[in-house]
């Protein structure tokens, strides 16, 4: 009689797999948890959707602009949620980055918040990730300046007296040779003559104008010490100028 046997053999040990999954889930945990951490940390605010425009993720920056909690934004369809938005050019850019494919930049008044906004929606292979600033204190500080601007330029067209902004321009020894115009006022063509000035230098407008006067305007450029003369400019029909000359800035 014959006995064979043969040597069973067991199944694997699944707990180092296990344990291998556990330490994986457990890395890629702390990464999503650094992520959203730096994410948060944005001054910009930033959204991400799907392909159907569900929300994924948000920041802390997204959650303040919007006012609303980040789990009453996640898994919810952002037009759905923010409606007055449809139409707006904002919802313009960032649906044809979706369907193009390219990057597309948005700056108007949002109606949702009632605040201007500038920003950029990035798709990805997933939808579409859109970062964006509150930029009302920006427009507003913008639209300061340029109506400033505005009534500094009515003044300056108004007055009897020329004006004219100059860049002198030196050459590699440091000395004068040139002068470029920045900006005149009506007054300044008529008392010398110059037309279309702007971004012209005043040896292309006066080939011949007296060395002098550039001499003055680099001594006041360089030293930043403001001057009032008398000069002739002979080749300017031998006119004769009351000048105040002064450097702005640096």
């Amino acid at each position: 009689m014959e006995f064979s046997s043969s040597a069973s053999t067991s199944p694997a040990d699944p707990l180092p797999r296990l344990a291998g999954q556990q330490q994986q889930l457990a890395d890629l945990q702390a990464e999503n948890a650094t992520l959203r951490q730096a994410l948060d940390l944005m001054t910009e605010a930033l959204w991400a959707v799907d392909h159907d425009w569900t929300i994924t993720a948000v920041n802390a920056a997204a959650e303040h602009f919007w006012g609303r909690r980040r789990d009453e934004l996640l898994g919810r369809h952002i037009w759905e949620l923010f409606p007055e938005v449809v139409g707006t050019p904002n919802h313009a850019a960032i649906v044809r980055a979706m369907r193009s494919g390219v990057a597309q930049s948005f700056y108007d008044q949002s109606p949702a918040v009632q605040r201007w906004v500038s920003g950029r929606a990035d798709p990805t292979p997933s939808g579409l990730v859109v970062h964006f600033r509150d930029a009302t204190q920006l427009r507003e500080g913008y639209l300061a300046l340029q109506q400033s601007e505005e009534r500094y330029r009515a003044i300056l067209e108004s007055i009897d007296e020329g004006f004219c902004l100059i860049e002198v321009i030196f050459d590699a020894g440091g000395h004068p040779v040139d002068y470029r115009f920045l900006q005149t006022n009506p007054a300044f063509e008529a008392h010398t003559g110059l037309r279309n000035t702007h971004g012209r230098s005043a040896r292309e407008l006066v080939p011949d104008l007296d060395q002098q006067w550039f001499e003055i305007y680099g001594r006041v450029a360089a030293t930043g010490e403001p001057v009032r003369f008398v000069q002739e400019a002979q080749a300017l029909e031998h006119r004769w100028f009351d000048v105040n000359a002064f450097r702005l800035g640096g």
